[in-house]
């Protein structure tokens, strides 16, 4: 169920949320333990995440005429301002006033603790304009 998902926050926007839907197909998944999602500055980078944010999500039924089995799991990530305020700028080198860019996973843990990555992407990071 892997899927490439770009996000966007702005460093002056309390708190920054967003809603990610993973259509799927067939029966509900498994319990679910957590879905973690973390931001670095590219994919690998040791050390700790830049930015961990907090994840909920919810596994719903969502049927239609051509698939009567369709599913979401809704992922919903967000993250305080003072989180966003205090990530690196510049490191990428962008030209002033462009977004910063970082890079993203987001990974399921069932109850028996199979693990699975959901998303990966960019996670763009603006200065934002009004204060």
């Amino acid at each position: 169920m892997t899927e490439r998902v770009d996000l966007a926050a702005s460093r002056n926007v309390d708190p920054w949320g967003d809603t990610i839907d993973f259509i799927y197909s067939g029966a509900p998944l498994p319990p679910i333990t957590s879905i973690d999602m973390e931001v670095r500055l590219y994919p690998g980078a040791p050390g700790a995440a830049l930015l961990t944010p907090t994840v909920t999500f919810e596994d719903l039924a969502d049927p239609t005429e051509e698939d009567p089995l369709q599913r979401i799991l809704r992922v919903m990530p967000s993250a305080p301002q003072s989180a966003l305020e205090g990530m690196p700028t510049g490191l990428n080198q962008p030209d002033p006033g462009d977004a910063d860019l970082f890079s993203h996973d987001i990974i399921i843990t069932y109850a028996d603790t199979v693990e699975e990555k959901l998303g990966f992407g960019d996670f763009l990071l603006q200065p934002g304009v009004t204060v």
